[in-house]
């Protein structure tokens, strides 16, 4: 949570000094992807955070419950630290170069991967529910409407999970394993049937698995907690369905080049269009506190979300509110009733690259 009160002081700095630089306090928002937009969804749950911001924007992240650790996770690695570090407190670890602090996570047992933690492959280190920060789960928080009420944009891309799935030879057994933990059969059927990009080398195995990680830590959360807060402020929901790196296949990340319109030197001219349009919406919202009219509001009725695509492949669309309905369904069920530490694992093959950023 040390991390999240340095984001804190840097919000407050910029309340206190931004008007010398032609700012306006007023109008501040915060946006972030992956971790990044678990920052931001932290600050919205957080009420010390509350009044240093009047917007967001979260991609791929926002409201979900790998962006938050109970205590008693976050307890047990900080035990692997202090052991690693030859600490007996936290003073200890603040004392400590951030290299040192660096080593001596590495040194932790399985620590760049986290396998001996299930429910923890990827993350072990998120801000933590104490109580006084934190006091639940995001997407509890968000039920009970304990969330800033700010105007805010979140969504996520087609195949965020994509990026977290080594073998695209998927097997039969490794996705029965798979969903085992989910515990339905049905909704393995359900997810071999959906259509998808036909690629060499890529298995419907792959897809389906692919797929469902996506929907139960990305789209399925977002879409949620997006119909849940639009009766009480102006909420808008995105969905990125095109890659510049010339795949069908949209994976985590694939929106920032969009957004900051850095894109290769290759980009088609209908690409760069998109990137405009997507900059945009994201300055729009900064300066208006929404995005561009093209944008559909959501209600807690209806849900409709805008659909980030090139001209060639149909432009942008609004989807309507039961795309994806019966996946949700499915999958909002089980994360209901699944603790915390067994719903909060990606997948299987996870990539070791990814794992060691």
């Amino acid at each position: 949570n040390y991390g999240i009160q340095d984001q804190r002081m840097a919000l407050r700095w910029v309340q206190e000094n931004i008007r010398a630089f032609g700012g306006d306090p007023a109008k501040v928002m915060i946006f972030g992807q992956s971790a990044g937009a678990c920052s931001v969804s932290s600050h919205l749950l957080m009420p010390k955070s509350f009044g240093l911001y009047s917007r967001a924007i979260m991609e791929s992240g926002g409201f979900v419950d790998w962006s938050a650790r109970p205590m008693s996770i976050s307890e047990i690695w900080f035990q692997r630290l202090l052991t690693q570090s030859m600490c007996n407190d936290v003073k200890c670890l603040t004392d400590l170069s951030a290299q040192e602090v660096l080593a001596a996570f590495l040194a932790i047992p399985d620590g760049r991967c986290c396998r001996q933690l299930i429910g923890y492959p990827f993350l072990p280190w998120a801000p933590t529910i104490d109580g006084v920060e934190l006091t639940g789960l995001p997407r509890d928080l968000v039920e009970d409407g304990k969330v800033n009420k700010i105007p805010m944009v979140m969504g996520n891309t087609l195949d965020d999970a994509a990026a977290f799935f080594s073998n695209p030879n998927l097997s039969t057994a490794e996705l029965d394993s798979l969903f085992v933990k989910y515990g339905s059969k049905s909704a393995e059927k359900l997810y071999l049937s959906e259509s998808h990009a036909s690629l060499q080398n890529y298995s419907n195995e792959w897809w389906a698995a692919e797929r469902a990680v996506t929907d139960q830590n990305f789209f399925c959360p977002i879409h949620s907690a997006s119909r849940k807060l639009a009766s009480s402020t102006d909420v808008f929901q995105y969905l990125l369905e095109h890659s510049i790196r010339g795949t069908p296949i949209v994976q985590h990340s694939d929106d920032i080049p969009l957004v900051f319109m850095n894109l290769p030197l290759h980009a088609s001219l209908e690409e760069k269009q998109l990137a405009q349009q997507m900059a945009m919406s994201w300055y729009h919202m900064a300066a208006f506190g929404h995005p561009e009219d093209m944008w559909p509001k959501q209600t807690s009725q209806v849900a409709p979300m805008l659909t980030f695509q090139v001209a060639s492949q149909g432009g942008n669309q609004v989807k309507d509110a039961n795309y994806r309905d019966e996946q949700c369904s499915f999958m909002l069920q089980w994360l209901n009733t699944t603790t915390h530490g067994d719903r909060t694992f990606f997948g299987v093959h996870l990539v070791p690259e990814m794992i060691s950023i």
